[in-house]
């Protein structure tokens, strides 16, 4: 593996160091003393080498470090650190390295008369040696020895010195003859503030800096001298032809060492919008991030150098693989993560082929916030979300829940929404209030309480979530069940209730599952099966047009939105590519075609469970051939004659139907 040296020392080379630290890159960070040691602390992943190097020196260490040719010498020192840099690039020419030079960031200087710029800091003290009025030094330790030597007595008298907390730095500034009270011994960086508090303590008149860059803290005090009238003497930045900033070393760096897999990714909840509903959790993730991604509405304030309008995991993981310096990279969802969040998705997606950190930090949900502003529980309520997912499916869904729950709260993508769930509850004569909570811990909050009735005309912008208050809440049947007279029937044949029920609970159904109902007659297994939950869907097949309208009446009449109702010869039908391997299948009637359509439901897959109703002897036989064929697991057959009593004038008599066989099996 390839080796990599970086000579630090500044701000730019302990950031670069953090980040193949965090990466996992084995590396050495050179710093010239023990003060920089202090600073760049220890890690995994990283080896220290203290002290200074000269050409020699350094091309020794390297060889001694087994560095070859292709290695890695990344030059981080100082600007105005020539020597050092010089002596990188021709050890890293005679050796065959891979030079790279972190330029720092500049910083414009301003075109006034308040700001004197030199090419060096003898001519700086040249300019300055008969001034008599307090001066401040932030230029370092180390050019020190030539300001002393060019200005008056009196002007270094007034001379204060800024410098980093070492004892390098105190025995220079004893040397150079500064005053102990004149020494202010701080490291940085140095904000704003802290600038202008230093100059007017000491009544600063003159402050002397280097074009130190961004990172140098430069911009923060040309500010503050400006602010607090001060006179800015600036010492040049030595030109530099060669180059690049720290985001493209740390590109080149992490795309030649980082394995693709490594990093982090931190999906998170920032609640409602408003950023006091944010996590302080939440708050540091997005701090320490390298970059930021979500919904521009979700950006919006979030302050980041590097931030995408993408919260899809492909836009995602695209991006992150274009920019491999993106270690840590965090995706802002709305809510609570893990509340009906696109975090599920794109976990799920992600950990598909993504080997590094995954990590899902929560947020204030919508629904325990308007629950706390209304007093309301919600640990026994029903909740959902129609938001990005409405369908008459999930309508159904919701619906069929509300009926039996006191307490619901129902998460929306907008009016239309409210709207149709208050025509429908309406519609299947639920009654209750619809508390809505729009644009929760916003400026604009609104929290709106309406009848159902005026809830059907709702029509208000906004981010809504919805508390049902159903005053009225069914008890949800542990057996529900339809009787014959619940259905429209006229002529058509229809499997009975005893036999219709007895036939579904020999099917298993369970919550979710898909089945076929065969030879649909008025529906009544269909609609009685669809019943049982609204995630169970059912397509039920009717060859003949006045049957299917027939079965689409009595699905309408008990509003099941989750059966479909298909007309068509069943062989045809089931051979369509948009006909998927059933989890349950009824046949109560086939038409004659029984082992045609065998054939096509057992190749569609195993696992399947049948339920076939037989009368006639014919039908008996037809049965029992197909099964000898297909050998199926699980068979069970039963016969039973049902005597329905009936009122013949002032009598009462039981009056026998035809006895029904029920097979029952899995393929």
């Amino acid at each position: 593996m390839k080796k990599i040296l970086i000579l630090a020392g500044t701000t730019e080379g302990r950031m670069l160091s953090d980040k193949m630290e965090s990466a996992g890159i084995k590396h050495i960070v050179s710093v010239t003393s023990e003060y920089g040691e202090t600073m760049m602390g220890e890690g995994e992943n990283r080896t220290l080498k203290v002290g200074k190097m000269d050409e020699n020196a350094m091309t020794c260490f390297l060889e001694k470090e087994g560095f070859e040719e292709g290695d890695y010498l990344v030059d981080a020192t100082h600007p105005f650190a020539k020597e050092a840099s010089l002596n990188a690039k021709n050890v890293a020419a005679k050796m065959k390295l891979s030079y790279l030079r972190v330029v720092r960031d500049s910083v414009e200087i301003p075109d006034s008369d308040s700001v004197l710029v030199y090419d060096s800091m003898e001519n700086c003290a040249e300019a300055l040696k008969d001034i008599n009025e307090p001066i401040i030094l932030t230029t370092g330790s180390k050019g020190l020895e030539e300001y002393a030597g060019r200005v008056s007595k009196e002007t270094l008298s007034n001379t204060y010195v800024r410098v980093i907390p070492s004892i390098e730095s105190f025995e220079k500034c004893k040397a150079a003859g500064i005053d102990e009270s004149h020494i202010v011994a701080l490291q940085g960086p140095f904000s704003l503030e802290l600038n202008k508090a230093l100059l007017s303590q000491y009544k600063i008149r003159h402050l002397v800096t280097k074009e130190s860059g961004k990172a140098g803290g430069f911009a923060e005090k040309l500010k503050a001298a400006s602010e607090c009238g001060a006179t800015i003497h600036v010492i040049s930045r030595p030109e530099e032809t060669e180059g690049m900033g720290l985001a493209e070393t740390e590109r080149i760096l992490l795309s030649e060492f980082a394995n693709d897999n490594l990093g982090e990714i931190i999906l998170a909840g920032v609640g409602m919008g408003d950023r006091l509903s944010m996590t302080r959790e939440v708050e540091e993730a997005i701090k320490s991030a390298d970059v930021i991604f979500g919904a521009g509405r979700l950006l919006e304030g979030i302050q980041a150098e590097y931030k995408f309008d993408k919260y899809l995991a492909d836009d995602v993981m695209g991006i992150l693989r274009q920019h491999p310096e993106f270690r840590k990279a965090v995706v802002l969802f709305s809510g609570d993560s893990g509340f009906y969040s696109g975090a599920r998705k794109f976990n799920i997606k992600v950990n598909s082929d993504f080997k590094g950190k995954v990590t899902v930090l929560p947020g204030v949900s919508s629904v325990a916030y308007l629950a706390s502003r209304l007093g309301v529980s919600y640990d026994d309520a029903f909740i959902y979300s129609l938001h990005g997912r409405f369908s008459k499916e999930t309508l159904n869904e919701a619906l069929w829940n509300i009926r039996y729950s006191e307490k619901s709260f129902i998460l929306f993508s907008g009016a239309s929404d409210v709207s149709a769930l208050a025509t429908e509850m309406n519609n299947r004569g639920i009654t209750g209030e619809i508390t809505l909570g729009i644009n929760l811990s916003s400026a604009s909050e609104e929290i709106v309480k309406l009848s159902v009735e005026a809830a059907m005309d709702f029509n208000e912008m906004g981010s809504i979530i919805g508390y049902v208050h159903n005053m009225k809440a069914e008890k949800r049947p542990l057996i529900p069940f339809f009787r014959d007279d619940d259905f429209i029937r006229d002529k058509t044949p229809m499997t009975k209730e005893v036999i219709r029920h007895e036939s579904i609970r020999r099917l298993g159904i369970c919550e979710g599952d898909m089945i076929y109902d065969i030879g649909g007659g008025t529906g009544s297994v269909a609609i009685e099966m669809a019943g049982l939950h609204p995630t169970v869907k059912v397509v039920t097949i009717e060859v003949k047009d006045d049957r299917a309208d027939i079965i689409r009446q009595n699905a309408a009449k008990h509003h099941m939105d989750n059966l479909q109702v298909i007309t068509g010869d069943a062989c045809e039908v089931l051979r369509r590519e948009d006909m998927p391997k059933p989890d349950a299948v009824f046949i109560g009637g086939s038409g004659g075609k029984l082992k045609e359509i065998m054939d096509v439901l057992s190749g569609k897959g195993s696992g399947i469970r049948f339920v076939i109703n037989a009368v006639t002897i014919e039908t008996i036989m037809e049965v029992e051939e197909v099964l000898n064929k297909l050998e199926p697991r699980n068979l069970r057959a039963i016969q039973i004659g049902v005597n329905n009593l009936e009122n013949i004038g002032r009598y009462h008599m039981f009056r026998a139907e035809n006895p029904v066989v029920i097979y029952s099996f899995e393929l």
